[in-house]
């Protein structure tokens, strides 16, 4: 009977593996299709979170900018996007879309999407209440494996995205480069990456300050993540403050002379 419950928890992370390969594959196409719009866009928060973990997205969100201040003109500029259909396109075409060299283009390995239903503006949503969010436009995307809710939110910076989040669990994201390993490229936080190298979810200050059973994001978190009970929850003090009863130390950070909630640079680590 063990070998038994062995072999059926192997096949579940097996399968897990997989779906996350599947989830990785989806958010790569429409993360490329949104660079169509913002060469700069990128995955943060949920998605990386729970990969990064081992586990799989409720859904995928992609922030970006973009120069326009009309609401339909967001949403049409959309609309092209994830209609590009450029996975069909020979990749010398695929290069001059993308502005790449063709070599490169052809190991992104492109999957085809395609658009369930219409896209809608959920801006009103009170969960999006963050001064650096301008609008919030959601669908769902599948390929021939699996389909998500993808969550598109237009920000006025992503440069300094992670000084907008409160709890350092989500304060990674992924993006896509013509120069990097597979393509995938990863920028965490110092205080994310002390977070787990402490066992601690880090709120910050403002927010720990007034309590965090109502903070939605660690609502939301809470409801997915099994090993929760296992962590602890702190402020930046108390994090810094276990760093060094533990002797921990960190990656080297690499700043570009701002803040960004101490942002460093990496290949895709997982």
């Amino acid at each position: 009977m063990e070998s038994v419950y062995d072999m059926s928890e192997e096949l579940d992370k097996v399968n897990k593996t997989i779906e996350i390969a599947n989830e990785k594959d989806l958010a790569r196409k429409v993360l490329i299709d949104i660079m169509s719009i913002d060469p700069a866009a990128c995955i943060a928060g949920g998605a990386p979170r729970d990969w990064e973990r081992g586990n799989t997205c409720n859904d995928i969100d992609i922030f970006y900018e973009t120069t326009t201040n009309d609401r339909w003109t967001m949403m049409a500029q959309l609309y092209r996007a994830v209609h590009s259909n450029i996975e069909s396109f020979q990749p010398s075409m695929q290069a001059k879309m993308l502005g790449w060299q063709e070599d490169n283009v052809e190991s992104l390995q492109i999957v085809a999407t395609s658009v369930l239903g219409t896209i809608k503006d959920i801006s009103a949503d009170e969960q999006y209440d963050n001064s650096n969010v301008r609008a919030v436009f959601e669908c769902s995307i599948a390929t021939d494996k699996i389909d998500k809710k993808i969550q598109f939110i237009c920000v006025k910076s992503t440069l300094n995205l992670f000084d907008f989040f409160d709890c350092s669990i989500n304060c990674i994201r992924i993006g896509i480069s013509e120069w990097t390993t597979d393509h995938w490229f990863t920028f965490s936080s110092t205080l994310h990456d002390a977070g787990k190298a402490t066992n601690t979810i880090v709120f910050t200050e403002e927010v720990f300050n007034k309590g965090i059973d109502e903070n939605k994001a660690f609502q939301r978190f809470i409801m997915r993540a099994k090993d929760l009970p296992s962590m602890q929850i702190g402020n930046e003090r108390d994090v810094i403050t276990r760093l060094i009863n533990t002797q921990t130390s960190l990656p080297k950070v690499q700043c570009d002379g701002r803040e960004q909630r101490h942002e460093y640079y990496t290949d895709m680590p997982f």
